[in-house]
């Protein structure tokens, strides 16, 4: 997969949800535009505290995670 990747942080705290996401882009590549996804894990703890684990973009919603 092409793109940008950011790994997911090591999970040493207990989160009770975790939430996967998917927005879809337009990016510009020179003079084009390509259509990518861009996946967004997120947790919440159990103080309610909210907390980004990891991101990838990837070429479509289809793409393994």
């Amino acid at each position: 997969m092409e793109g940008l990747q950011i790994s997911l942080k090591a999970n040493k705290t207990q989160n009770s949800y975790l939430f996967i996401d998917v927005t879809d882009l337009k990016i510009e590549y020179g003079p084009h535009y390509k259509n990518k996804a861009l996946f967004v894990v997120t947790g919440i703890r159990n103080t309610g505290y909210r907390e980004t684990l990891g991101a990838r973009l990837a070429n479509s919603e289809d793409s393994f995670f």
